[in-house]
């Protein structure tokens, strides 16, 4: 088992509690908070803390999209599975595989395999 000095345990717990101390403003509600900032003494540092806009709530998240990208990646992909087909079940084309914007284009010349 650890066996830590006495001071530092007591140094662990009074930081704890001075931290607990420092954010427990944030907590209590604004009326409260200015009513006992009203009441201590100036050095004693009473306010909330600021929370960032993803935590109030008010942050957008925009993403783009290239159009242009996704669809010429899964015109590529097609092609690839197209060939992989192909290859597969022994079907010769002419040609090869041709691909454009949005298709691909294949040429079988033997009319039993189409």
């Amino acid at each position: 088992m650890f066996r830590f000095p006495r001071w530092k345990v007591a140094s662990i717990i009074a930081m704890s509690l001075i931290a607990i101390l420092l954010v427990v403003p944030s907590f209590l509600p604004k009326e409260v908070r200015e009513s006992a900032s009203q009441r201590l003494p100036s050095w004693v540092p009473f306010h909330s803390v600021v929370l960032g806009l993803d935590l109030q709530g008010g942050a957008h998240i925009l993403l783009e999209i290239d159009s242009a990208d996704v669809a010429r990646t899964q015109v590529e992909a097609l092609r690839d599975d197209v060939r992989r087909i192909l290859r597969e079940e022994r079907i010769r084309i002419s040609g090869g595989i041709g691909g454009s914007a949005r298709m691909v284009q294949v040429r079988v010349p033997d009319q039993a395999e189409r």
